[in-house]
Protein backbone atom coordinates (compact mmCIF):
# COMPACT_ATOMS: atom_id res chain seq x y z
CA UNK A 1 0.00 0.00 0.00
CA UNK A 2 1.31 3.47 -0.82
CA UNK A 3 2.46 5.78 1.95
CA UNK A 4 -0.43 7.86 3.41
CA UNK A 5 1.37 11.13 2.73
CA UNK A 6 1.30 10.46 -1.01
CA UNK A 7 -2.43 9.61 -1.09
CA UNK A 8 -4.63 12.36 -2.54
CA UNK A 9 -7.46 13.51 -0.23
CA UNK A 10 -10.84 12.00 -1.15
CA UNK A 11 -13.36 14.30 -2.92
CA UNK A 12 -15.81 16.11 -0.63
CA UNK A 13 -19.51 16.37 -1.45
CA UNK A 14 -20.91 19.77 -0.46
CA UNK A 15 -23.30 22.46 -1.73
CA UNK A 16 -22.68 26.01 -2.93
CA UNK A 17 -25.40 28.61 -2.36
CA UNK A 18 -25.43 31.92 -4.22
CA UNK A 19 -28.33 34.40 -4.46
CA UNK A 20 -30.81 31.74 -3.32
CA UNK A 21 -29.61 29.10 -5.82
CA UNK A 22 -28.03 25.91 -4.44
CA UNK A 23 -25.81 23.58 -6.53
CA UNK A 24 -24.19 20.28 -5.59
CA UNK A 25 -20.38 19.99 -5.83
CA UNK A 26 -18.04 17.00 -5.51
CA UNK A 27 -14.46 18.14 -5.50
CA UNK A 28 -11.00 17.64 -3.98
CA UNK A 29 -10.25 20.60 -1.71
CA UNK A 30 -6.72 21.60 -0.81
CA UNK A 31 -7.12 25.36 -0.36
CA UNK A 32 -9.74 28.14 -0.56
CA UNK A 33 -8.88 28.77 -4.21
CA UNK A 34 -10.42 25.36 -4.94
CA UNK A 35 -13.72 26.67 -3.54
CA UNK A 36 -13.43 29.75 -5.76
CA UNK A 37 -12.83 27.52 -8.79
CA UNK A 38 -15.89 25.44 -7.89
CA UNK A 39 -17.99 28.61 -7.57
CA UNK A 40 -16.85 29.97 -10.94
CA UNK A 41 -17.59 26.58 -12.55
CA UNK A 42 -21.10 26.30 -11.08
CA UNK A 43 -22.01 29.97 -11.50
CA UNK A 44 -20.16 31.07 -14.66
CA UNK A 45 -22.53 34.00 -15.19
CA UNK A 46 -21.35 35.56 -11.89
CA UNK A 47 -17.63 34.93 -11.92
CA UNK A 48 -15.65 36.68 -9.20
CA UNK A 49 -12.10 37.16 -8.04
CA UNK A 50 -10.73 36.00 -4.69
CA UNK A 51 -10.47 39.53 -3.27
CA UNK A 52 -14.21 40.08 -3.80
CA UNK A 53 -15.40 36.71 -2.51
CA UNK A 54 -16.00 35.21 0.93
CA UNK A 55 -17.38 31.80 1.93
CA UNK A 56 -19.65 31.17 4.91
CA UNK A 57 -20.81 27.93 6.50
CA UNK A 58 -22.47 26.65 9.69
CA UNK A 59 -19.97 24.92 11.98
CA UNK A 60 -20.92 21.24 12.29
CA UNK A 61 -20.69 20.77 16.05
CA UNK A 62 -22.17 24.04 17.35
CA UNK A 63 -24.32 25.02 14.33
CA UNK A 64 -22.88 28.56 14.33
CA UNK A 65 -22.38 30.44 11.05
CA UNK A 66 -18.73 31.30 10.42
CA UNK A 67 -16.49 32.61 7.70
CA UNK A 68 -14.38 29.85 6.16
CA UNK A 69 -10.65 30.36 6.62
CA UNK A 70 -9.57 26.81 5.84
CA UNK A 71 -11.00 24.04 3.66
CA UNK A 72 -10.21 21.62 6.50
CA UNK A 73 -13.46 22.83 8.13
CA UNK A 74 -15.59 21.73 5.16
CA UNK A 75 -17.53 18.57 5.97
CA UNK A 76 -19.63 16.22 3.86
CA UNK A 77 -23.05 17.76 3.11
CA UNK A 78 -22.03 21.29 4.16
CA UNK A 79 -23.94 24.21 2.62
CA UNK A 80 -21.46 26.97 1.79
CA UNK A 81 -22.89 30.42 1.13
CA UNK A 82 -20.94 32.55 -1.34
CA UNK A 83 -20.92 36.32 -0.84
CA UNK A 84 -19.50 38.54 -3.55
CA UNK A 85 -18.78 42.21 -3.03
CA UNK A 86 -20.88 44.11 -5.54
CA UNK A 87 -19.68 47.61 -6.38
CA UNK A 88 -22.45 47.97 -8.93
CA UNK A 89 -25.36 48.11 -6.44
CA UNK A 90 -25.71 51.83 -6.94
CA UNK A 91 -25.83 51.46 -10.72
CA UNK A 92 -28.33 48.61 -10.38
CA UNK A 93 -30.58 50.69 -8.16
CA UNK A 94 -30.47 53.59 -10.59
CA UNK A 95 -31.33 51.24 -13.44
CA UNK A 96 -34.29 49.92 -11.45
CA UNK A 97 -35.44 53.47 -10.82
CA UNK A 98 -35.24 54.24 -14.50
CA UNK A 99 -37.25 51.10 -15.32
CA UNK A 100 -39.87 52.07 -12.75
CA UNK A 101 -40.07 55.57 -14.18
CA UNK A 102 -40.59 54.11 -17.67
CA UNK A 103 -43.44 51.93 -16.38
CA UNK A 104 -45.08 54.92 -14.68
CA UNK A 105 -44.81 56.93 -17.88
CA UNK A 106 -46.38 54.05 -19.80
CA UNK A 107 -49.27 53.89 -17.31
CA UNK A 108 -49.75 57.63 -17.60
CA UNK A 109 -50.02 57.34 -21.36
CA UNK A 110 -53.77 57.73 -21.16
CA UNK A 111 -53.64 60.74 -18.84
CA UNK A 112 -55.67 63.83 -19.69
CA UNK A 113 -53.42 65.98 -21.96
CA UNK A 114 -53.97 69.09 -19.83
CA UNK A 115 -52.89 67.23 -16.67
CA UNK A 116 -49.86 65.78 -18.42
CA UNK A 117 -48.87 69.24 -19.64
CA UNK A 118 -49.14 70.68 -16.12
CA UNK A 119 -47.00 67.82 -14.78
CA UNK A 120 -44.35 68.39 -17.45
CA UNK A 121 -44.36 72.13 -16.71
CA UNK A 122 -43.80 71.46 -13.00
CA UNK A 123 -40.92 69.10 -13.72
CA UNK A 124 -39.31 71.74 -15.91
CA UNK A 125 -39.64 74.32 -13.12
CA UNK A 126 -38.11 71.93 -10.61
CA UNK A 127 -34.73 72.07 -12.23
CA UNK A 128 -34.47 70.24 -15.52
CA UNK A 129 -32.90 72.85 -17.79
CA UNK A 130 -33.31 72.37 -21.52
CA UNK A 131 -30.08 74.29 -22.09
CA UNK A 132 -28.14 71.47 -20.44
CA UNK A 133 -28.87 69.42 -23.52
CA UNK A 134 -28.33 66.16 -21.63
CA UNK A 135 -30.56 63.21 -20.99
CA UNK A 136 -30.30 63.45 -17.20
CA UNK A 137 -33.21 62.24 -15.08
CA UNK A 138 -35.54 64.84 -13.59
CA UNK A 139 -35.78 63.17 -10.21
CA UNK A 140 -33.12 65.51 -8.84
CA UNK A 141 -30.16 64.75 -6.57
CA UNK A 142 -30.50 62.36 -3.66
CA UNK A 143 -31.12 64.52 -0.58
CA UNK A 144 -31.36 61.74 2.00
CA UNK A 145 -32.17 58.05 2.41
CA UNK A 146 -35.00 56.13 4.07
CA UNK A 147 -34.01 53.06 6.07
CA UNK A 148 -36.42 50.21 6.89
CA UNK A 149 -35.99 47.14 9.11
CA UNK A 150 -34.05 48.78 11.94
CA UNK A 151 -33.74 46.65 15.09
CA UNK A 152 -35.87 47.55 18.10
CA UNK A 153 -34.16 49.96 20.48
CA UNK A 154 -31.55 51.18 18.01
CA UNK A 155 -29.61 54.28 19.02
CA UNK A 156 -27.82 57.15 17.36
CA UNK A 157 -24.48 55.39 17.91
CA UNK A 158 -25.72 52.31 16.01
CA UNK A 159 -26.58 54.45 12.99
CA UNK A 160 -23.25 56.29 13.12
CA UNK A 161 -21.37 52.98 13.28
CA UNK A 162 -23.35 51.51 10.37
CA UNK A 163 -22.66 54.60 8.22
CA UNK A 164 -19.12 55.02 9.54
CA UNK A 165 -17.05 57.45 7.50
CA UNK A 166 -20.10 59.34 6.16
CA UNK A 167 -21.05 62.85 7.28
CA UNK A 168 -24.51 62.60 8.89
CA UNK A 169 -26.50 65.78 9.43
CA UNK A 170 -29.69 64.32 10.97
CA UNK A 171 -31.20 60.97 11.96
CA UNK A 172 -34.98 61.40 11.73
CA UNK A 173 -36.61 58.49 13.56
CA UNK A 174 -40.19 57.71 12.47
CA UNK A 175 -42.36 57.35 15.58
CA UNK A 176 -45.10 54.83 16.34
CA UNK A 177 -48.44 55.76 17.89
CA UNK A 178 -46.88 55.75 21.37
CA UNK A 179 -44.15 58.22 20.40
CA UNK A 180 -41.43 55.57 20.34
CA UNK A 181 -38.92 54.96 17.54
CA UNK A 182 -40.31 52.50 14.98
CA UNK A 183 -38.22 50.41 12.62
CA UNK A 184 -37.84 53.17 10.04
CA UNK A 185 -35.84 56.39 9.81
CA UNK A 186 -34.68 59.07 7.42
CA UNK A 187 -30.94 59.81 7.31
CA UNK A 188 -29.88 63.23 6.02
CA UNK A 189 -26.25 63.60 4.97
CA UNK A 190 -24.14 66.74 4.67
CA UNK A 191 -23.35 66.11 1.01
CA UNK A 192 -24.99 64.17 -1.86
CA UNK A 193 -21.92 61.97 -2.30
CA UNK A 194 -22.39 60.49 1.19
CA UNK A 195 -26.03 59.74 0.39
CA UNK A 196 -25.01 57.91 -2.79
CA UNK A 197 -22.50 55.80 -0.86
CA UNK A 198 -25.11 55.02 1.81
CA UNK A 199 -27.53 53.68 -0.82
CA UNK A 200 -24.94 51.04 -1.76
CA UNK A 201 -25.28 49.57 1.75
CA UNK A 202 -28.77 48.31 0.92
CA UNK A 203 -29.18 44.73 2.18
CA UNK A 204 -26.38 44.90 4.74
CA UNK A 205 -27.00 43.97 8.38
CA UNK A 206 -27.35 46.01 11.54
CA UNK A 207 -27.11 43.41 14.28
CA UNK A 208 -29.22 40.51 13.02
CA UNK A 209 -31.52 42.66 10.84
CA UNK A 210 -31.11 43.24 7.11
CA UNK A 211 -31.75 46.88 6.24
CA UNK A 212 -33.62 48.19 3.21
CA UNK A 213 -32.36 51.55 1.97
CA UNK A 214 -34.20 53.82 -0.46
CA UNK A 215 -33.13 57.17 -1.92
CA UNK A 216 -35.11 60.31 -1.08
CA UNK A 217 -34.95 62.94 -3.80
CA UNK A 218 -38.20 64.79 -3.06
CA UNK A 219 -37.80 67.97 -1.04
CA UNK A 220 -41.49 67.75 -0.08
CA UNK A 221 -41.08 64.27 1.39
CA UNK A 222 -38.03 65.35 3.34
CA UNK A 223 -39.79 68.45 4.68
CA UNK A 224 -42.75 66.32 5.82
CA UNK A 225 -40.33 63.84 7.43
CA UNK A 226 -38.81 66.61 9.54
CA UNK A 227 -42.29 67.38 10.95
CA UNK A 228 -43.27 63.77 11.60
CA UNK A 229 -40.08 62.42 13.20
CA UNK A 230 -37.68 62.82 16.08
CA UNK A 231 -34.09 63.83 15.38
CA UNK A 232 -31.75 61.48 17.25
CA UNK A 233 -28.89 63.94 16.65
CA UNK A 234 -30.53 66.17 19.24
CA UNK A 235 -30.97 69.34 17.21
CA UNK A 236 -34.56 68.94 15.99
CA UNK A 237 -36.36 72.26 16.44
CA UNK A 238 -39.65 70.58 15.48
CA UNK A 239 -39.72 68.27 18.54
CA UNK A 240 -42.13 70.42 20.53
CA UNK A 241 -45.24 68.18 20.78
CA UNK A 242 -46.04 65.71 23.58
CA UNK A 243 -49.04 63.38 23.87
CA UNK A 244 -50.68 62.74 27.26
CA UNK A 245 -52.81 59.64 27.97
CA UNK A 246 -54.99 58.66 30.92
CA UNK A 247 -56.53 62.09 31.55
CA UNK A 248 -59.57 62.22 33.85
CA UNK A 249 -62.85 62.80 32.02
CA UNK A 250 -63.37 66.20 33.65
CA UNK A 251 -59.94 67.36 32.46
CA UNK A 252 -59.64 70.79 30.83
CA UNK A 253 -56.89 72.67 29.01
CA UNK A 254 -56.24 74.71 32.15
CA UNK A 255 -55.75 71.56 34.24
CA UNK A 256 -53.16 70.32 31.73
CA UNK A 257 -51.33 73.66 31.84
CA UNK A 258 -51.28 73.51 35.65
CA UNK A 259 -49.99 69.93 35.48
CA UNK A 260 -47.07 71.09 33.32
CA UNK A 261 -46.08 73.99 35.59
CA UNK A 262 -43.54 75.54 35.87
CA UNK A 263 -42.98 74.68 32.17
CA UNK A 264 -44.36 77.18 29.67
CA UNK A 265 -47.06 75.64 27.44
CA UNK A 266 -47.94 77.18 24.08
CA UNK A 267 -51.23 75.32 23.37
CA UNK A 268 -53.24 72.31 24.58
CA UNK A 269 -55.57 70.28 22.33
CA UNK A 270 -57.97 67.76 23.91
CA UNK A 271 -58.64 64.93 21.46
CA UNK A 272 -62.09 63.48 20.69
CA UNK A 273 -63.30 60.51 18.68
CA UNK A 274 -65.51 60.71 15.58
CA UNK A 275 -68.62 60.94 17.79
CA UNK A 276 -67.19 63.90 19.71
CA UNK A 277 -66.47 61.84 22.83
CA UNK A 278 -63.38 62.82 24.83
CA UNK A 279 -60.70 60.13 24.48
CA UNK A 280 -58.81 60.86 27.71
CA UNK A 281 -55.84 62.12 25.69
CA UNK A 282 -54.42 65.46 24.62
CA UNK A 283 -51.58 67.00 22.66
CA UNK A 284 -49.42 69.67 24.28
CA UNK A 285 -47.43 72.11 22.18
CA UNK A 286 -44.40 73.82 23.74
CA UNK A 287 -42.45 76.86 22.62
CA UNK A 288 -39.17 74.97 22.15
CA UNK A 289 -37.74 71.45 22.08
CA UNK A 290 -35.84 71.89 25.35
CA UNK A 291 -39.06 72.59 27.28
CA UNK A 292 -40.78 69.63 25.62
CA UNK A 293 -37.93 67.37 26.73
CA UNK A 294 -38.41 68.58 30.32
CA UNK A 295 -42.12 67.82 29.97
CA UNK A 296 -41.32 64.13 29.39
CA UNK A 297 -39.99 63.95 32.95
CA UNK A 298 -43.54 64.37 34.25
CA UNK A 299 -44.46 60.91 32.96
CA UNK A 300 -46.46 58.91 35.57
CA UNK A 301 -47.20 62.02 37.68
CA UNK A 302 -50.86 62.59 38.65
CA UNK A 303 -53.76 64.77 37.61
CA UNK A 304 -56.24 64.18 40.40
CA UNK A 305 -56.06 60.45 41.14
CA UNK A 306 -54.99 59.46 37.60
CA UNK A 307 -51.43 58.66 36.58
CA UNK A 308 -50.60 60.34 33.28
CA UNK A 309 -48.56 58.66 30.55
CA UNK A 310 -46.50 61.01 28.36
CA UNK A 311 -45.10 60.21 24.91
CA UNK A 312 -43.34 62.17 22.22
CA UNK A 313 -45.52 63.25 19.33
CA UNK A 314 -44.93 65.31 16.20
CA UNK A 315 -46.07 68.42 14.40
CA UNK A 316 -47.73 66.18 11.80
CA UNK A 317 -49.96 64.59 14.45
CA UNK A 318 -50.72 68.07 15.82
CA UNK A 319 -51.76 69.17 12.31
CA UNK A 320 -53.92 66.03 11.84
CA UNK A 321 -55.70 66.45 15.19
CA UNK A 322 -56.22 70.20 15.08
CA UNK A 323 -56.80 70.54 11.34
CA UNK A 324 -53.93 73.07 11.36
CA UNK A 325 -56.40 75.93 11.49
CA UNK A 326 -56.26 79.33 13.11
CA UNK A 327 -58.76 79.13 15.95
CA UNK A 328 -59.12 82.94 16.04
CA UNK A 329 -60.59 82.85 12.52
CA UNK A 330 -63.18 80.15 12.94
CA UNK A 331 -66.68 80.34 14.31
CA UNK A 332 -66.12 77.03 16.14
CA UNK A 333 -64.35 79.02 18.83
CA UNK A 334 -67.67 80.64 19.78
CA UNK A 335 -69.65 77.40 19.96
CA UNK A 336 -70.81 76.44 23.48
CA UNK A 337 -69.42 73.50 25.43
CA UNK A 338 -71.90 70.81 26.46
CA UNK A 339 -72.19 68.53 29.50
CA UNK A 340 -74.62 65.61 29.61
CA UNK A 341 -76.33 64.63 32.88
CA UNK A 342 -77.78 61.26 33.74
CA UNK A 343 -79.82 60.09 36.73
CA UNK A 344 -81.94 63.23 37.24
CA UNK A 345 -85.10 62.96 39.37
CA UNK A 346 -88.26 62.96 37.27
CA UNK A 347 -89.41 66.10 39.10
CA UNK A 348 -86.22 67.98 38.19
CA UNK A 349 -86.74 71.45 36.64
CA UNK A 350 -84.36 73.85 34.88
CA UNK A 351 -84.12 75.93 38.07
CA UNK A 352 -82.89 72.83 39.94
CA UNK A 353 -80.13 72.32 37.35
CA UNK A 354 -79.01 75.96 37.61
CA UNK A 355 -78.97 75.65 41.40
CA UNK A 356 -77.00 72.38 41.16
CA UNK A 357 -74.29 74.21 39.17
CA UNK A 358 -74.22 77.12 41.62
CA UNK A 359 -71.50 79.68 40.88
CA UNK A 360 -71.08 78.29 37.34
CA UNK A 361 -72.70 80.51 34.67
CA UNK A 362 -75.00 78.24 32.63
CA UNK A 363 -76.03 79.47 29.16
CA UNK A 364 -78.93 77.05 28.55
CA UNK A 365 -80.51 73.94 30.09
CA UNK A 366 -82.21 71.20 28.04
CA UNK A 367 -84.39 68.47 29.59
CA UNK A 368 -85.53 65.91 26.98
CA UNK A 369 -88.88 64.12 27.41
CA UNK A 370 -90.25 60.94 25.92
CA UNK A 371 -92.70 62.06 23.19
CA UNK A 372 -94.76 58.91 23.69
CA UNK A 373 -95.49 59.44 27.38
CA UNK A 374 -94.46 63.04 27.95
CA UNK A 375 -92.36 61.90 30.90
CA UNK A 376 -88.77 63.13 31.47
CA UNK A 377 -86.08 60.70 30.37
CA UNK A 378 -83.91 61.34 33.43
CA UNK A 379 -81.25 63.06 31.33
CA UNK A 380 -80.30 66.66 30.73
CA UNK A 381 -77.84 68.86 28.86
CA UNK A 382 -76.26 72.14 29.91
CA UNK A 383 -74.35 74.60 27.74
CA UNK A 384 -71.46 76.71 29.05
CA UNK A 385 -69.20 79.24 27.37
CA UNK A 386 -65.71 77.74 27.84
CA UNK A 387 -63.76 74.54 28.32
CA UNK A 388 -62.76 75.63 31.83
CA UNK A 389 -66.42 76.06 32.82
CA UNK A 390 -67.16 72.64 31.33
CA UNK A 391 -64.41 71.22 33.52
CA UNK A 392 -66.04 72.77 36.58
CA UNK A 393 -69.33 71.13 35.60
CA UNK A 394 -67.67 67.75 35.24
CA UNK A 395 -66.22 68.08 38.73
CA UNK A 396 -69.79 67.93 40.10
CA UNK A 397 -70.03 64.32 38.88
CA UNK A 398 -71.85 62.05 41.38
CA UNK A 399 -73.10 64.92 43.54
CA UNK A 400 -76.80 64.80 44.46
CA UNK A 401 -79.96 66.50 43.27
CA UNK A 402 -82.53 65.61 45.90
CA UNK A 403 -81.99 61.97 46.81
CA UNK A 404 -80.43 61.05 43.41
CA UNK A 405 -76.76 61.41 42.70
CA UNK A 406 -76.05 62.52 39.14
CA UNK A 407 -73.48 61.35 36.60
CA UNK A 408 -72.00 63.99 34.30
CA UNK A 409 -70.24 63.39 30.99
CA UNK A 410 -68.53 65.55 28.38
CA UNK A 411 -70.81 65.89 25.35
CA UNK A 412 -71.20 68.07 22.21
CA UNK A 413 -73.81 69.98 20.23
CA UNK A 414 -74.44 67.19 17.69
CA UNK A 415 -75.13 64.62 20.39
CA UNK A 416 -77.39 67.01 22.28
CA UNK A 417 -79.41 67.85 19.17
CA UNK A 418 -79.69 64.19 18.22
CA UNK A 419 -80.93 63.24 21.69
CA UNK A 420 -83.35 66.17 21.95
CA UNK A 421 -84.78 65.23 18.55
CA UNK A 422 -84.99 61.50 19.41
CA UNK A 423 -85.86 61.55 23.09
CA UNK A 424 -88.21 58.62 22.65
CA UNK A 425 -85.54 56.42 21.07
CA UNK A 426 -84.26 53.75 23.41
CA UNK A 427 -80.92 53.75 21.58
CA UNK A 428 -80.45 57.45 22.28
CA UNK A 429 -81.80 57.25 25.81
CA UNK A 430 -79.49 54.41 26.78
CA UNK A 431 -76.42 55.68 24.99
CA UNK A 432 -74.33 55.74 28.14
CA UNK A 433 -75.61 52.53 29.74
CA UNK A 434 -72.78 50.03 29.22
CA UNK A 435 -70.73 52.72 27.50
CA UNK A 436 -67.47 51.41 28.92
CA UNK A 437 -65.88 47.97 28.49
CA UNK A 438 -65.02 46.27 31.75
CA UNK A 439 -62.76 43.52 33.08
CA UNK A 440 -62.89 41.78 36.43
CA UNK A 441 -59.52 41.14 38.10
CA UNK A 442 -59.18 38.29 40.59
CA UNK A 443 -56.18 37.25 42.68
CA UNK A 444 -54.75 40.68 43.49
CA UNK A 445 -52.07 40.88 46.20
CA UNK A 446 -53.34 42.27 49.51
CA UNK A 447 -51.06 45.32 49.23
CA UNK A 448 -52.02 46.02 45.58
CA UNK A 449 -52.59 49.70 44.72
CA UNK A 450 -54.27 51.45 41.79
CA UNK A 451 -50.85 52.37 40.46
CA UNK A 452 -49.82 48.70 40.47
CA UNK A 453 -52.99 47.86 38.51
CA UNK A 454 -52.26 50.65 36.01
CA UNK A 455 -48.66 49.44 35.63
CA UNK A 456 -49.93 45.88 35.09
CA UNK A 457 -51.93 46.94 32.02
CA UNK A 458 -49.06 49.01 30.59
CA UNK A 459 -47.52 45.65 29.63
CA UNK A 460 -50.16 45.56 26.90
CA UNK A 461 -49.93 49.33 26.22
CA UNK A 462 -53.47 50.06 27.48
CA UNK A 463 -54.62 52.22 30.40
CA UNK A 464 -57.89 51.77 32.35
CA UNK A 465 -60.07 54.90 32.52
CA UNK A 466 -61.46 53.88 35.94
CA UNK A 467 -60.51 51.36 38.61
CA UNK A 468 -62.94 50.04 41.24
CA UNK A 469 -61.64 48.05 44.26
CA UNK A 470 -63.81 45.61 46.18
CA UNK A 471 -63.86 45.55 49.96
CA UNK A 472 -62.18 42.15 50.18
CA UNK A 473 -59.09 43.60 48.45
CA UNK A 474 -58.50 40.55 46.25
CA UNK A 475 -60.69 41.66 43.37
CA UNK A 476 -61.15 44.79 41.28
CA UNK A 477 -62.99 46.04 38.21
CA UNK A 478 -61.35 48.14 35.50
CA UNK A 479 -63.07 50.09 32.73
CA UNK A 480 -61.66 50.73 29.25
CA UNK A 481 -62.84 53.20 26.67
CA UNK A 482 -63.10 50.76 23.74
CA UNK A 483 -63.75 47.06 23.19
CA UNK A 484 -60.36 46.87 21.45
CA UNK A 485 -58.59 48.04 24.61
CA UNK A 486 -60.65 45.56 26.65
CA UNK A 487 -59.54 42.67 24.41
CA UNK A 488 -55.93 43.82 24.56
CA UNK A 489 -56.09 43.99 28.35
CA UNK A 490 -57.63 40.51 28.46
CA UNK A 491 -54.47 39.15 26.79
CA UNK A 492 -52.74 39.61 30.17
CA UNK A 493 -54.85 36.81 31.70
CA UNK A 494 -52.70 34.90 34.24
CA UNK A 495 -49.85 37.40 34.05
CA UNK A 496 -48.34 38.32 37.42
CA UNK A 497 -48.46 41.23 39.83
CA UNK A 498 -45.62 40.45 42.16
CA UNK A 499 -45.83 36.73 42.94
CA UNK A 500 -49.57 36.47 42.28
CA UNK A 501 -50.97 35.58 38.87
CA UNK A 502 -54.04 37.58 37.94
CA UNK A 503 -57.20 36.14 36.41
CA UNK A 504 -59.13 38.42 34.05
CA UNK A 505 -62.78 38.08 32.99
CA UNK A 506 -64.85 40.35 30.71
CA UNK A 507 -67.96 41.66 32.51
CA UNK A 508 -70.83 43.95 31.59
CA UNK A 509 -71.03 47.52 32.87
CA UNK A 510 -74.35 46.71 34.54
CA UNK A 511 -72.68 44.03 36.68
CA UNK A 512 -69.95 46.43 37.74
CA UNK A 513 -72.52 49.11 38.53
CA UNK A 514 -74.52 46.71 40.69
CA UNK A 515 -71.51 45.45 42.66
CA UNK A 516 -69.62 48.69 43.29
CA UNK A 517 -72.64 50.97 43.59
CA UNK A 518 -72.64 52.92 40.31
CA UNK A 519 -75.97 54.04 38.81
CA UNK A 520 -77.16 51.24 36.56
CA UNK A 521 -80.11 52.80 34.76
CA UNK A 522 -81.57 56.28 35.35
CA UNK A 523 -84.92 55.22 33.89
CA UNK A 524 -85.84 52.80 36.71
Amino acid sequence: MADGDNTAPPPVTFFLKFNGTVKKVQKHLKELDDLLDAYNEKFPEAKAEAKDTSFHMKEKQFNVEMTLESVADVYRGAVITVKVKDDSKEATLKRQLEEMKSKIQALEGGMNPAKRQRRDDNETKDGASASDGGNQTKTGPVLAIRVRGLPWGYKKEDMEEFFKGLEIEAILAILDKFGRESGEAYIVFKDPASAEVAIAKNGEKMGHRYLEIYPVSSAGELQQARRNTRNLMGNGAEEIILRLRGLPWQCTEKMVEEFMQPLQVDKVHLTHDSMGKFKGECLVKFCDAKTAKEGLKKDKEKIGHRYIEIYRSSLAEWDNQTGNYDESKTSAKNMPFVARMRGLPYTCREEDIVEFYRNIPILRVHLPVDPGTGRPTGEGFVEVASSDLLGQCLQRNREKIGHRYVEIFRSNMDEMQMTMGNAGSSAAAQRYVGETFCLKMRGLPFQCTEQMITDFFTKASVTPIRIHRKNNGGEAFVEFQTSSEQRTGLSLHKEHIGRRYIELFPVAYEEVAQIVGLPMDPYI
